[in-house]
């Protein structure tokens, strides 16, 4: 109990930091179009260029992504593809969510490991980007493998929730909403039949009664 305990308490700072990253990640985005909008006014009416812009929006756009990939984890707004999973019985169905958690972290901590040589090889030749802004790469580089640190223990501590309450009948994991974000699920389109609610539960890191033997 101590460890599901212990498990519980890091995954509820983990979601606290995924809410507060993605509504930064917003507004920096809000703020990067802003800036870019600016720029191409003022290119084509006074023929003035803000040097960088598109460099700073490479920047914005790989950290907030990576942002983004830890809140959609826990909203289950991350799209699964599930035509035939459904047709499997309910067993099949909680082993091919599990498989899916698993390959999910084998990706997020490939892409960590790969991107942790690219930050130690632009420290150790202290790396600049070939652009005016002339900046050191390891900035953004360092900010990009934080936000993706925060997806793999995200998707770590899903997995190993996941796999405890399987392991134990009547035990679930925590409610996985956060508190006030609303649900990103959308109601299904005109001509499309409803996803069952254990479709994709799992991986989502909402796991039902139905999905719990």
């Amino acid at each position: 109990m101590k460890v599901e305990h212990l498990l519980t308490r890091i995954d509820s700072v983990v979601k606290i930091g995924a809410k507060v990253a993605a509504l930064g990640a917003g507004w920096i985005l809000l703020a990067t179009a802003l800036l870019m909008a600016t720029e191409v006014i003022l290119r084509k009416t006074l023929n003035v260029s803000i040097q960088g812009v598109d460099e700073i929006g490479g920047y914005v756009l790989a950290i907030t992504a990576s942002l983004g990939f830890t809140y959609a984890l826990y909203t289950k707004a991350h799209i699964p593809i599930d035509l035939i999973v459904r047709m499997l019985p309910p067993v099949g169905q909680r082993a091919s969510q599990v498989v899916a958690l698993m390959v999910l972290n084998f990706v997020v901590w490939s892409l960590i490991d790969g991107t942790m040589d690219v930050v130690q090889q632009s420290y150790a030749f202290s790396a600049v980007a070939a652009t005016p802004l002339r900046t050191p790469l390891i900035v953004p580089q360092t900010l990009w493998i934080l936000a993706l640190l925060l997806f793999g223990l995200a998707a770590f501590l899903r997995l190993l929730l996941v796999l405890r309450a399987l392991s134990q009948p009547g035990q679930q994991p925590p409610d996985e909403d956060l508190d006030d974000i609303p649900d990103l699920e959308r109601p299904p389109q005109r001509g499309t039949a409803p996803i069952p609610d254990g479709g994709s539960d799992l991986v989502g890191g909402n796991v039902s009664r139905s999905a719990v033997p």
